[in-house]
């Protein structure tokens, strides 16, 4: 046995030997230490050996098998000792928690907890965004008339940055009611003291997939249902003293959802699904992300990290108390003031480096005169339909760019309006401006050239729209960001992903809400439209021949995409090495394009549907969960030999 070898060495006289033997096989540090400074590195092989050949025969660690030794040793002598005063005598939150924490209503309860928290935040919550996008439409309209006006092709930098910024910001401040709810419904959770036991019931299944009991605090933090960052997750990981456990907690933190992550599953979720899908989603969503981190927790404590140090988890359940009103709005304000904060520094920041990469280094010279000539002969068109038209002076020279922008203005201005008197008080404020103009927008009955004025101003409309477009995608497609999109299309193709979307994932790298952003304005409008980024997003991949399939695999790659930077960085700060934080970007990518392309590529084969493909990756994931849990329940459950 082990401890005869201890015995039988000088070096090690005076040590306790049973201590020492129980340290060496539960891979204590310390104790390792005391034997390669007594130069006995047979030792150290002949503890890995038994440790490793225990492992394989229980299945669990040698540190939980001694945890549990002591624990039914200490239980056997307060059986003996210990006496009750008080019994019969229970509070209220025992009696509660008889039935909450119960080992088969406790899943249930918190399987209902999290579907009412998405019906009532998400699936509630989006339906107020159609109140609030027109404020937000009024805000675009109000800053873009405080701009330089736009050109006839190109717009000048300080207006295109300018209009950039606001689709950027408006695109994620349309989810501000949605995150007011979701907090408010989290704070609720916390002060009644429910989240307590959440970690409580979850870490009865972490234990069984590597992860500590410790571990539930930083999934929390991350967002183990919604609503969390990444950053604080990593960052508690630290009062973990179980290494093994530490080191998959912060490898799969980032898979929780984050606040960051909401923007872009509500996005595909409000394009491509209807209502009752859209909660069905939501559930899958919000439950799906621990499926996938204990799945790969999992994987990482059985290969990786085998050979990492092991201890047990200690908490206390505090007592349920009423939330006050005051303190769930106060938590929930100051949550999504945060958010807003973060929309107005790191997201924008980043939308101005895109906007740059996007606009660099600009058309080829041949392309920008073949496309200016375009607009000259569309200009031209227009000047001969208004030969011996007495409006040709008020449209033409320097007046035809404000005619055109007044003409844009106008459409925009009566698309908002939703009744009569509305649309009359419209009419009466364009024609007070400009008395001319308004003729072309809104002839007046009987007036031919009037009525021939606005045919020709709408036919150049068109086409100034149409080469707008066009310039906008060939500079693009010619940009630095660009040419990185396309040039991982043929790696991302399986996974349905095209160029756009590709600088869309890049850009969240920086911050996660950049992704939502970064669509917004990579799937633009025309100057004269106000549409949310669901309705843009929509019609050009239904054009494309993509939908729900497509939406399904951009979740399942956004679940388990890598850290954000301010993420990867504390992953830095917390392990200690340059390598776990490279292996924590590399091995997420890797994998979500895996998961993604097999998703898509099998569902487009298949003729696969948005929801039947999530649904047969949620269930073979939980199927694959319970298969696993069960082995690892039924060897703990295995009597275990003598290892010392």
């Amino acid at each position: 046995a082990l401890r005869a070898e201890i015995a039988a060495a000088p070096a090690l006289a005076g040590l306790p030997q049973r201590w020492l033997a129980l340290k060496l096989l539960e891979g204590d540090e310390q104790a390792a230490r005391l034997v390669r400074e007594a130069a006995l590195p047979a030792l150290l092989e002949a503890a890995a050996e038994r440790r490793a050949a225990f492992e394989a025969s229980a299945g669990l660690g040698v540190s939980d098998h001694v945890v549990a030794c002591r624990d039914r040793a200490v239980a056997a002598l307060l059986a003996g000792i210990q006496t009750g005063t008080g019994e019969g005598r229970t509070t209220i939150s025992d009696r509660i928690d008889r039935l909450v924490l119960n080992r088969f209503a406790a899943p249930l309860f918190l399987v209902l907890t999290v579907f009412l928290i998405y019906q009532v935040s998400i699936v509630w919550g989006y339906e107020l965004t159609n109140y609030t996008w027109p404020f937000l439409a009024a805000l675009r309209d109000g800053i873009a008339s405080l701009l330089p006006a736009a050109g006839l092709l190109v717009d000048p930098w300080s207006r295109a940055l300018g209009l950039w910024l606001v689709d950027s910001a408006n695109t994620l401040l349309n989810y501000v009611p949605i995150f007011l709810i979701l907090f408010a419904a989290i704070a609720v959770i916390e002060d009644t003291g429910y989240m307590a036991r959440i970690a409580f019931i979850l870490d009865k299944v972490l234990h069984r997939f590597g992860l500590h009991g410790q571990s539930t605090l930083p999934l929390i933090l991350g967002g183990v249902f919604a609503g969390g960052c990444a950053v604080p997750g990593v960052m508690a990981t630290k009062g973990i003293p179980d290494n093994r456990a530490r080191l998959a907690t912060i490898f799969t933190v980032p898979f929780m959802n984050c606040l960051a992550k909401v923007p872009l599953y509500t996005l595909l979720l409000g394009t491509f699904f209807s209502g009752e899908e859209r909660t069905l989603m939501m559930f899958y969503i919000s439950t799906m992300t621990i499926i996938f981190a204990l799945l790969v927790a999992k994987l990482l404590t059985g290969t990786l990290l085998r050979g990492q140090e092991t201890s047990p988890f200690v908490m206390e359940l505090p007592h349920y108390h009423l939330p006050t009103l005051s303190g769930v709005l106060r938590r929930a304000l100051e949550r999504t003031w945060q958010y807003v904060k973060k929309v107005g520094t790191i997201v924008l920041a980043v939308a101005v480096v895109v906007f740059t990469l996007l606009h660099v280094p600009g058309l080829p010279a041949a392309e920008r005169a073949d496309f200016e000539a375009a607009g000259q002969a569309a200009v031209q068109r227009f000047a001969d339909a208004l030969t011996d038209n007495p409006l040709q002076a008020v449209a033409l020279g320097e007046n035809l760019v404000p005619l055109l922008n007044y003409a844009d203005d106008y459409r925009r201005a009566r698309l908002g309006v939703r009744s009569a008197e509305a649309a009359r008080a419209v009419d009466a404020r364009f024609e007070a401006d400009h008395p001319d103009f308004f003729r072309f927008v809104r002839p007046p009955r009987g007036d031919a050239d009037a009525g021939a004025a606005a045919r020709a101003l709408r036919d150049l409309a068109r086409d100034r729209t149409t080469l707008r477009r066009e310039i906008r995608e060939q500079r693009i497609v010619h940009s630095v960001l660009g040419a990185i999109g396309r040039s991982m299309e043929p790696a991302t193709q399986f996974a349905g992903f095209d160029w756009k979307i590709n600088v869309a994932l890049l850009s969240s790298f920086a911050a996660r809400e950049s992704s939502v952003a970064t669509l917004g304005v990579l799937f633009q409008q025309d100057e004269d439209q106000n549409l949310t980024l669901e309705e843009r997003m929509g019609t050009a991949t239904a054009a494309a021949g993509s939908g729900a399939l497509l939406a399904v695999s951009m979740i399942l790659f956004f679940a388990l995409y890598p850290p954000c930077l301010a993420t990867t960085i504390m992953v830095r700060v917390q392990t200690g090495s340059y390598r776990w934080m490279l292996f924590s970007i590399v091995f997420p990518t890797l994998l979500g394009l895996a998961v993604a392309s097999a998703v898509f590529s099998i569902g487009q084969a298949v003729g696969a549907s948005g929801i039947d493909a999530m649904s047969v990756v949620y269930f073979g994931a939980l199927g694959l969960l319970l298969l696993i849990g069960l082995i690892s329940g039924w060897r703990a459950r295995s009597p275990a030999r003598a290892i010392a």
